[in-house]
């Protein structure tokens, strides 16, 4: 289990935190590592990877809700969080 401490930072809120359980838990179930060593395969699992995004919800946090987003502005540490929750899951 990777260290998760830094959730602990003050500036992290509630909602951070349960963000980054939220996705820790999707990715577990739906991010699979992959060694792709043809580019074909790798835009594939890009594409079918961004397609379970969105069908998960997660791509909301990406836009402002003006445009379907989760949040009236960007959030930068939850993408932060984001972006480093799938990394360590592939």
């Amino acid at each position: 289990m990777p260290d998760r401490t830094f959730l602990a930072w003050p500036f992290f809120e509630p909602p951070h935190r349960a963000l980054a359980d939220a996705l820790d838990a999707w990715a577990r179930r739906e991010v699979r590592h992959h060694d792709a060593h043809a580019i074909a395969e790798t835009d594939r699992a890009t594409i079918d990877l961004v397609r379970r995004l969105g069908a998960g919800g997660w791509l909301k946090y990406a836009v402002p809700s003006p445009y379907g987003g989760n949040a009236p502005k960007l959030d930068v540490r939850s993408l932060c969080l984001i972006r480093e929750t799938l990394a360590r899951h592939d």
